[in-house]
């Protein structure tokens, strides 16, 4: 009987943690910009594995596709929505919308 992670798994999920965690940090530090300056929303729409948009990464697309059930990857949804659940308990509201400058990434567009 085996307990615990192999080697591989570990790998797969400090991976995704970080993924999550830096999402959740880029998203945090743009509403501590935005509200310091008088808003009551922020958008993310670049600089993150999930929202990557100049240039777009396939990263970012397959994020993209799986928001949109074109790309079919639980691991994707599951990040995404870790990232969105750690706000909702905050307080904010957080949803994804299309990035129309790309049509094929999203940001996150998050208020309070």
């Amino acid at each position: 009987m085996s307990f615990g992670l192999n080697a591989a798994q570990a790998r797969a999920k400090a991976n995704a943690d970080l993924i999550v965690f830096e999402e959740v940090y880029a998203i945090m530090k743009k509403v501590i910009t935005e509200s310091a300056s008088g808003a009551f929303e922020a958008y993310v729409d670049d600089d993150t594995i999930m929202t990557a948009s100049t240039p777009t990464t396939a990263d970012s697309e397959y994020y993209f596709q799986a928001w949109q059930g074109t790309y079919a990857s639980r691991a994707l949804i599951s990040q995404m929505e870790n990232v969105m659940r750690h706000f909702v308990n905050l307080g904010y509201k957080i949803d994804r919308v299309t990035n129309t400058n790309t049509n094929t990434t999203f940001k996150w567009h998050i208020y309070w």
